[in-house]
Formats: C-alpha cells, structure tokens, sequence
C-alpha cells in the first residue's frame, strides 16, 4: 500500500456511521505521523464497517504513553517499540556514546515496560512490535562481527519477548514475517529521523501496520482438514505400485510427502479434524498406515474414506461425521479436476492444490495451512477433539434406536456435568465456543473480545460454563451460556452456544434446570434470533414453545418443569466468581 491509497481509505471513512466505531491507540516513542495512516488504512480495509480511530500517546515518553493506554478506555492497542525506547543512546537524536550502564537500564526500562503490559492486557487486547531497525554504530568492533555488548543487547530483548508473550490478550508481530517483507536495508529513513522524529521508510511502516492490523482482527482457524493419499499423502499411486512402493523419504526423493504427514499429525494434535478422501481401496490404505515408518498415525484420521465414487461424496460423509460447516474445512489434493469437482459443490470450502513436483510451492503450501489452522493458545479440548469425535459417533449409534432403549443407554452413561460460574472473558475456551460454533447457537452474533468482555463488564452479568464427561470419555468444555439477570426476577440470556459433540445427551436441559435454581429466577428470556445453521437449537427450544419462534423468548419455570425429560447426570458448582 502507498500513502496516497492510505490516505484515500482514510478519507472514504468519513461515511461511515461512527455510533460503530473501534477505538485503537498507538503506542510509540516516536511521531506516528504515518504509522497511524498506514494502520487506519489497514484495519478501514480488515473492518470495513466499522469507523476507526487510532489515537496516540506522548512523542518520546513511552511510559508515559503506556500509562496512558492503561488507563484509557479502547477497543484495541499497538505499542511499536524500538532499541531506543530502553534507552535513548540506542537510537539516533540522543547522543551520550557507549557506557557499561545501557545494559543495565536496559533491563530496568524492560522491567518497567512489562509492568505497564500486565496492566494493559487486563484491559484490552495488545499487539506488540519489537525492535526492527539497526542499532546506531556504537560498537567498537567491525560490522562484520557481533561483539560481546551487541549479543547481550538482542539477548536481553529476547529475554523481554519471551516474558511478554506469555501475557494473555497480548500478541507479538512476527520477525521473520516482517523480515519477509521488509528488507533489513530499507527500513531506516534517517534522515526523517533527525529531521521530524520519524525513523521508518513508508514501506517498511506499510508492512509494519499492515501486520499488527491483521493480529488485531484475525480470521477464526478452520476446523477441519480433508486430504488426497496418492501423490499427495505420499509419492506413487498405490493401485499401481502397491504398499510398499509409495514412498515419503530422501531416498525416493519423495521427503515432502514426509514432511506434509508430519505437519498433518501436529494439527491433529492440538485439534484439528484429519480426513482422508480417497479414489483407492481401503483395505490397501489400511495396509500403508501400518508401516512402522508412517509419520501420520491412523488413530490421527476419522474418518477415512477410501473408494471409488465422487469425491465431493466422501467430503458430504466427512462433514456429516463432523458436524461442521464446509467454509470451516479446508481439501488438499493433487488433482486440479478432484479440486474443480469438490469445490462446485462446496464453493465455500477452501481447495487447495497439493504440487507434487515442485517442492518450494509445497513449502508454501504448509505455510497456508499454518495460517488457516493457526491459533493462540491450545486448550485442553484441543488435545482430545479427535478422540470426543469418535465417542460422540458411538454415543449417536444410540440414538437411531427406538426411546425405550436410548433412555436405558443415557440412564447408564455415568454423565458427570460440572457448571463453573466465571467471568467467561477470562476462559479462552468459552470465547472460543460463542464464535465458532453455529448449530447450536442461541443467535449466531460473533464478538471481539473487547465486545464479549463489555458484555460481561455488567453488573448483574450471569454466565456458566459447561464441561461434560461419562463413561465413554471426556468431551472437556463443550457450551457457554452468558446474560444478564434482571430486576423483574428473570435472566436474560444473550449467548448460549453448545457444540455439536454434546448432542442428544440432555445437557441443554439440565444447563436451564441450573440457571432456575442457581439464580433463583421464575423465568428465562432468551435473545433469540433463527440462523441457517441453529436449527438443532430450534428443535430444542420448541419443545418448550407451542409458538412460532420469534423475538424474545419467555420460558416460565412451571412450564420448563412439566416438559423437561428426565435428566440423570450427576453434576457439580465450581464458582470462579
């Protein structure tokens, strides 16, 4: 982007609403000058309905600025550090030369500066920049060589990084992305430095701003991943040359297809689904996954299909085994005419070309999907997703018999449900459940975080969260139920959201049964609103309303009681609160 095209974006804002605004602010040393262009500019473009405004702190007092954003009211903050902001003779305009204490009031400003961010990101969400330009010649030894002072300077800001990203609600712009797309040599414009107090090239602040925007609103990961075997998976079709002759080593020169099969087992494990579609024979494959030399484990993939019909047939099984929606899921193939076949009925699923011979494009064919499979933290449902998945396939085999005998499997399923009343902004987990899931989601609205927290910032903010185990295994955190009770004895309900592994064992119901009796309320209102994708919440709620659905809902204790099924969970209160 160019500073004109910014400046246009910026301007085109003008006719947006601003009762929809996001409030950001800047935090740097320097004069943003067109650093806070360039970031308007971006995130105008990321959230094009919204108005932004990026305020800024104080030029050349980054505490100041800190304690300024600490104490502010915004939706979103960037604090852009640089080597002088831990010390002046770091940079270019102060001068005092080299003394042994910079390494000492290095630590010390870092030390003050990690204070200020704990205090920050109890607010709002933060995304930080490191140090990106050169260090001024300071160091008696060649440019060639790193001296000692110069290598405890970088160790000492990677000492800072490594305490600050562990802070929650705080991102660190990546390096080597950044290094990526901006040339070392071209980020320094000294002499808008000494002249006006700003030391970036314009493309170097593009790039800059351009990062820390996307960081600020970032896509939802995709959920589920469906792969080709043959000269995909691994190199060989295995019709042809059999099971031992499809290879994924240096040998056979086929060590993409090994490490691809590795990328795929690190996103199984921390929950991505792993799905096999294949024009083949199972019983073949079956045979290749146990080679002692697979890198992908079969108990990786559910489900698998290998045959020899459609492969848009297979994705159509895969997702119903699933029960997610086809724009969550992405399919890798080397066939561009598989690729062309899947995507004409799932033109919202993302496609993607597996280039067998070309190994730098598959490189960067594992970057994309690091992208769309990316996240912030790994929870612990994240770790058993795949095995849940697999649980809840048994535990449904159960329902497609008469109700005499799903009554009897429930009523022995050993259900254990525990209700944990918390701020549900403080559990990453629950956050993540409100904007993903969708067939059973009171409303289908998704919030930032800023927006959940100002939700549940209300006084008489009620909210639970709902893990849920039996005999069979654990499903980990599987709803969230967030609202407000009210002053004519009712709660109203704003966000409730389950996800679909806990189907058909009662947990809605008893979910109501606890909001009755926790909050002692004579009725539940419900905000809600009819989606594409809620209609198994629809099926839930009109076993409770003779009425078509619409609007607010009012369900009345004595009428839930009189329809309410029973329920044999054993359950417990965690209060957090």
């Amino acid at each position: 982007m160019k500073l004109i095209e910014a400046l246009k974006i910026v301007n085109n804002q003008k006719g947006r609403s601003k009762r929809d605004f996001v409030r950001v602010f800047l935090g740097c040393s320097f004069q943003p000058l067109h650093l806070q262009t360039f970031l308007t500019a971006h995130l105008s473009l990321i959230l094009s309905d919204k108005h932004i405004s990026v305020e800024t702190g104080d030029y050349g007092d980054i505490l100041g600025t800190l304690k300024k954003m600490s104490l502010g009211t915004y939706d979103e903050g960037v604090l852009v550090v640089e080597w002088n902001d831990f010390d002046p003779r770091l940079g270019f305009r102060s001068l005092g030369g080299w003394f042994h204490d910079i390494l000492e009031t290095f630590q010390m400003k870092a030390d003050q500066i990690c204070s200020y961010l704990g205090k920050i990101v109890e607010r709002v969400p933060l995304v930080v920049s490191l140090p990106t330009l050169p260090l001024p010649p300071i160091f008696y030894q060649r440019i060639e060589q790193n001296g000692l002072e110069e290598t405890l300077l970088h160790e000492f800001l990677m000492s800072f990084a490594s305490r600050i990203v562990k802070m929650n609600n705080l991102k660190l712009v990546s390096k080597s992305q950044l290094d990526s797309l901006s040339p070392f040599s071209q980020r320094l414009d000294l002499k808008s430095e000494l002249s006006n107090g700003f030391p970036y090239q314009l493309q170097h602040t593009a790039h800059i701003s351009l990062l820390c925007a996307q960081l600020i609103q970032s896509n939802l990961p995709k959920k589920g991943l469906i792969t080709d075997l043959d000269n995909t998976l691994w190199r060989g079709i295995l019709g042809d040359i059999g099971i031992e002759g499809v290879a994924w080593d240096l040998d056979h020169k086929s060590h993409i297809h090994a490490l691809y099969q590795q990328l795929l087992h690190a996103l199984a494990n921390v929950g991505v689904f792993i799905a096999v579609a294949s024009k083949n024979s199972s019983e073949l494959v079956e045979k290749v996954f146990k080679r002692k030399d697979i890198l992908l484990p079969r108990d990786k993939i559910f489900p698998l299909e290998a045959h020899w019909k459609l492969k848009s047939d297979s994705v159509a099984r895969i997702l119903a085994t699933w029960g997610i929606d086809a724009d969550a899921v992405v399919f890798v193939d080397d066939s561009l005419i598989e690729l062309d076949q899947v995507k004409s009925v799932y033109p919202k699923m993302e496609c993607l070309h597996f280039p067998t011979q070309d190994e730098e494009a598959c490189l960067n064919l594992f970057f994309q999907l690091r992208n769309y499979f990316g996240k912030e933290v790994v929870s612990n449902e994240d770790h058993i997703r795949t095995q849940s998945l697999q649980i809840n396939k048994e535990f449904q085999k159960s329902s497609h018999q008469d109700e005499q005998c799903h009554e009897i499997f429930i009523s022995k399923a050993e259900a254990k449900i525990e209700f944990i009343l918390d701020k549900v902004y403080s559990d990453k987990r629950a956050f993540e459940l409100i904007n993903k899931t969708n067939q059973f989601n009171l409303n289908g609205k998704k919030y930032s975080v800023v927006e959940w927290a100002k939700i549940l910032s209300e006084k008489a903010n009620v909210s639970l969260v709902v893990s849920y185990k039996d005999k069979y295994g654990s499903l980990g955190k599987i709803a969230t139920i967030a609202g407000a009770k009210k002053d004519n004895g009712s709660i109203l309900i704003r966000s409730w959201v389950m996800s679909c592994r806990a189907f058909g064992r009662r947990i809605e119901h008893r979910s109501l049964e606890q909001l009755f009796n926790l909050f002692d309320v004579s009725e539940i209102e419900f905000d809600f609103q009819p989606t594409e994708r809620n209609i198994p919440l629809q099926e839930f709620l009109k076993s409770f309303f003779d009425e078509d659905l619409s609007g607010t809902l009012v369900l009345p204790k004595e009428v839930f009681t009189q329809r309410c099924p029973k329920l044999y969970h054993h359950f417990e209160i965690i209060r957090n609160d």
